[in-house]
């Protein structure tokens, strides 16, 4: 069994939970004020050019089902795309195209063009830029993300309060051509939200070992071979093909460390073979440090192994790093893990990528058959790893991912169809704006409010969130049940304090269980889910309401419906780990 390694006190790099970071937010509240408000005042915007135009009520309702949902399903590439080329470049990409497909409405004379500018151009720009901001805060702050994530949403629910009201008095003086450019200028704020996303490891806060050790209450060793995913390291690994049998590469990409970098360790022990044979395998060990996740720093370690019917097997290591300051920490911790477990003898790399070489050269050719096959698996590796699709093998982030995606289309359903809904129910136009008004500023007041009641509770941010959804829950059934003006107003600041809770930790629940270092591929497949999900349930609620009679009233009911379903479901998936944890327990040890 392997003994514990104790490190000397060492300089260690945690996220700076603050200094740069409220910049992040600063940043990531002007673009999300920008581009949110933006998207929610296109009806309002564009209203009567769309008459003019002769659009019908489907083309205007396809039009924002398409721009709700084409981004979100393209946004399965964010993952890549953001481990690639990092938070910031992403960002910037976001903001163009958001910039240019406002732009370019302004110039839209037929359905067609309003459909590629509005539905395709400004949906990918924004969930572009919407995600790599996400990631930027969650970055950057780690204990007090949800007071970020809270000062975030604040700044983003300003913007649908203002925007209208600018909206309405450009219309007024300038026309609607005027008015979408004069928008499209503004929208050009994301540009100086997405340069303010610099790279955490410029920002990285200083701690001794021994002080990271008692903030995380574990060694080092105990990181390493933790295979809970709360640990700061986590150790993935799989096997890639090469051209040859016996000639194999391995690629790691594990969680971020608390230093801001990862590593990557194998030992891997022949199994039995033939005595008269003589084996040896290459195997090299990338180690992508990404700190910013895009700038990759790499490490190679390579193990030579050998072994005679006679001698036993000789191990041969080397580690190549690239100037990097926290590199010569990775590879002292990776050669003293691993001479601990192996008998090691270091060489220069070169020497031992010639020895391999040397060996491969006598190993007799593979047909073309092996060598697609090879490849095949060597790609089909790569995606897997890229996109992460591990995430997928675990129930409990399938669960939150159906669960999200499900309330989530239930609120945009309803929070679309609100005006519908009350005027149905016998509100004036003037009594309805009142009421958005009112559940606006509350929601804006609550997203300000909400850390400090979940300080005060001490509650994960799902059950905050399942609390947030079982208040709207409440208030929409209840505003079935309103008989005047008193009876609205109560639901609609009940409403604005569930939205404002629901808004903040919506954005906490996927972070605060997935690491980091696989949060862009899990922002991606929610992304994706939410799309898919928003496609496929306009067309049903319309055939609903349509089946009904024109009553906008049952959308109450489906809204609820699909949110008692994301209750039901996390309630059960508590059940059973509480029940296992209580079990677990009690076994002997």
């Amino acid at each position: 069994m392997t003994k514990a390694y104790k490190p000397k006190e060492q300089e260690s790099f945690v996220a700076p939970d603050g200094d740069w970071g409220w910049m992040i937010v600063l940043g990531c509240g002007l673009s999300s004020m920008v581009i949110i408000s933006t998207l929610q005042s296109f009806g309002l915007m564009n209203k009567d050019r769309l008459l003019q135009l002769q659009f019908s009520a489907t083309d205007i309702t396809s039009l924002m089902s398409v721009n709700s949902s084409f981004g979100m399903i393209l946004g399965i590439f964010n993952g890549p795309l953001l481990k690639k080329f990092g938070y910031r470049k992403i960002a910037l990409l976001g903001a163009v195209l958001f910039v240019s497909g406002t732009f370019y409405t302004a110039f839209a004379e037929n359905y067609i063009q309003f459909l590629i500018s509005y539905g395709m151009i400004s949906s990918l720009g924004s969930v572009l830029s919407l995600s790599s901001h996400s990631l930027a805060l969650n970055t950057f702050f780690k204990l007090k993300r949800s007071m970020a994530s809270s000062f975030s949403m604040t700044l983003m629910g300003i913007g649908p309060i203002v925007m209208p009201l600018l909206i309405t008095q450009l219309l007024s003086s300038y026309g609607w051509k005027w008015t979408v450019l004069i928008v499209s200028a503004i929208t050009m704020h994301t540009f100086v939200g997405a340069l303010l996303l610099q790279p955490v490891k410029w920002h990285l806060r200083r701690l001794t070992s021994d002080e990271t050790s008692r903030q995380n209450g574990d060694t080092v060793l105990e990181k390493l071979q933790a295979a809970d995913r709360s640990s700061m390291v986590d150790f993935g690994a799989s096997f890639l093909d090469l051209s040859s049998n016996l000639c194999s590469s391995r690629l790691s990409l594990g969680k971020r460390s608390q230093r801001g970098s990862q590593y990557s360790i194998v030992q891997e022990i022949s199994g039995t073979r033939n005595r008269s044979d003589m084996t040896r395998k290459l195997r090299s060990v990338t180690s992508l440090d990404n700190d910013d996740y895009g700038d990759m720093m790499k490490s190679t370690l390579y193990v030579l192994e050998s072994s005679t019917p006679k001698e036993k097997p000789l191990k041969y290591a080397s580690v190549e790093t690239l100037d990097h300051s926290s590199n010569k920490r990775n590879s002292y911790e990776a050669e003293k893990l691993l001479s601990n477990s192996l008998d090691v003898r270091y060489m220069p790399a070169d020497a031992c990528a010639n020895k391999a070489d040397d060996k491969c050269d006598d190993l007799p050719n593979e047909s073309p058959q092996k060598k697609k096959k090879a490849f095949l698996r060597e790609t089909l590796e790569f995606i897997k790893i890229m996109y992460d699709f591990d995430l997928l093998l675990d129930p409990i982030y399938i669960n939150l991912l159906i669960g999200l995606s499900i309330a989530t289309v239930g609120e945009i359903i309803f929070s679309l169809l609100t005006p519908f809904i009350l005027t149905e129910l016998g509100l004036s136009l003037r009594e309805t704006s009142f009421f958005m008004s009112i559940t606006g500023i509350t929601d804006v007041i609550f997203r300000f409010l909400c850390p400090f009641f979940g300080r005060c509770c001490n509650f994960s941010s799902r059950i905050m969130y399942i609390s947030a959804i079982s208040i709207l829950l409440i208030t929409r059934a209840s505003l079935l049940l309103a008989n005047n003006i008193t009876g609205f107003i109560i639901s609609a600041l009940f409403l604005g304090v569930g939205k404002g809770f629901r808004t903040v930790y919506w954005n906490l629940v996927v972070p605060d269980y997935v690491p980091l270092s696989k949060l862009p591929s899990a922002n991606a497949f929610q992304n994706l889910f939410n799309g898919i999900s928003l496609l496929i349930s306009g067309p049903v609620v319309g055939a609903i309401v349509a089946n009904s009679g024109n009553k906008y009233s049952n959308v109450v009911f489906v809204s609820n419906f699909l949110t008692f379903i994301t209750i039901v479901m996390w309630s059960i998936e508590f059940i059973i780990v509480y029940r296992r944890n209580k079990k677990s327990k009690m076994l002997p040890t």
